[in-house]
């Protein structure tokens, strides 16, 4: 005579389908941040190839470049120690990778024609770190005087098996086609 009433009413199913379907978004998220590739070492510039020619650490004037990386969390820090002319320069760097953005006092470069507070924004992107870093005013001097707009973004990446870290960087700049290309490799020492 009376109907039974179903246990689960449809508003209580699509709560749970919905707190169901939270979860596992969340558990993704941590998986993914889980994954991410450990940095941390110590590595040796081995390798510079640019747009227009590739230097080994045998050719003259290639400099002496060591990474230092530590990773915890969502915190990398990079300390760079080079030796040019039988000067050592030792800077470093932060960078965080939950998507906020950081201030630096220049970047890895092995050939820093200045030094310049650079903003960026870093997190990854499948097993790359990428850093993306705001357009920055450069002024040349050379036959004559040049300005524009640069924007560069590198992407950190582990090679085969871990023994290597490649840096890619690509620049573009204002009134130019194309990107200007430079890849480091670095092996762990």
């Amino acid at each position: 005579m009376f109907r039974k009433r179903p246990a689960i009413t449809l508003s209580t199913l699509v709560l749970s389908v919905a707190a169901l379907f939270a979860n596992s978004q969340g558990g993704l998220a941590q998986r993914q941040t889980q994954s991410a590739p450990n940095l941390s070492g110590t590595w040796e510039l081995v390798e510079d190839n640019n747009d227009a020619k590739n230097l080994k650490p045998t050719d003259a004037g290639f400099p002496r470049l060591t990474l230092v990386i530590s990773q915890e969390g969502s915190l990398i820090r990079i300390t760079q120690k080079q030796i040019r002319r039988g000067t050592e320069t030792v800077q470093e760097y932060s960078y965080y990778t939950d998507g906020r953005s950081e201030t630096n006092l220049g970047r890895v470069e092995l050939w820093p024609l200045y030094v310049a507070k650079l903003e960026s924004v870093s997190g990854w992107q499948d097993e790359r770190l990428l850093i993306k870093y705001s357009p920055e005013h450069v002024r040349w001097v050379g036959r004559g005087v040049s300005d524009s707009w640069d924007t560069r973004k590198d992407e950190w990446r582990l090679g085969p098996y871990g023994s290597t870290l490649i840096l890619r960087i690509s620049t573009a700049r204002e009134g130019q086609v194309g990107l200007q290309k430079r890849k480091l490799t670095f092996r762990k020492m």
